[in-house]
């Protein structure tokens, strides 16, 4: 999903949360729940480029010749620990993101079944109110 994607997506998504009778401090955490996820998505996005740069870039190094770098083979030891030092920080920033948009997204579920339990807890008083007290309309005066 691209940005203009994922921005429409939470437009949308803030649309439709105003047509629910959500209060405005649920509305806007959700709000910002979405946007936070938006931008976890963009910033893995970034971090599985750099990682796919950073493979290419090692790639590279391992496959010139030793001789070709100044020291030799000490140096492309050096580049080569070097990237994947960077790399396991990459994945281990990628993976925290991870988590935190699982967090995010269980976090959202929690409120959608919240706000669905009111609205079905709300239906069950709005239907017992309709039933009225629940006695029987019939007349018990019948005559045989």
């Amino acid at each position: 999903m691209n940005n203009d994607e994922m921005d429409e997506d939470l437009n949308n998504t803030a649309n439709l949360m105003s047509n629910l009778s959500l209060d405005r401090n649920t509305q806007q955490h959700i709000h910002n729940l979405y946007h936070r996820l938006n931008q976890i998505t963009r910033e893995i996005g970034q971090i599985n480029n750099l990682l796919s740069n950073a493979r290419a870039e090692y790639a590279s190094i391992m496959n010139r010749d030793p001789e070709s770098f100044e020291e030799e083979e000490r140096e492309q030891l050096f580049l080569a620990n070097e990237l994947e030092r960077k790399y396991a920080q990459l994945e281990a920033n990628k993976e925290n993101l991870e988590k935190n948009k699982v967090d995010i997204q269980k976090q959202l579920l929690k409120i959608k079944d919240d706000e669905l339990s009111k609205s079905m807890s709300n239906l069950s008083i709005n239907h017992k109110k309709d039933r009225g007290s629940g006695g029987s309309s019939s007349s018990s005066s019948t005559r045989f």
